[in-house]
């Protein structure tokens, strides 16, 4: 790929408002799952629950 393509493809990728969108929804949908460390108290919590003991 040529140098002008690439930038073709970068100057998209900052000025269409699509892009801000989508990044932003993805920023949101990130934000409010469960930090790994969040996630593996909740799979600690579990287990400890439904052991077979």
């Amino acid at each position: 790929m040529s140098g002008a393509r690439i930038r073709e493809h970068l100057v998209r990728l900052l000025e269409e408002p699509a892009f801000r969108e989508g990044a932003a929804r993805l920023r949101q949908e990130l934000a409010a799952q469960p930090t790994p460390g969040e996630a593996v108290r909740e799979l600690e919590l579990l287990t400890d629950r439904f052991r077979t003991r």
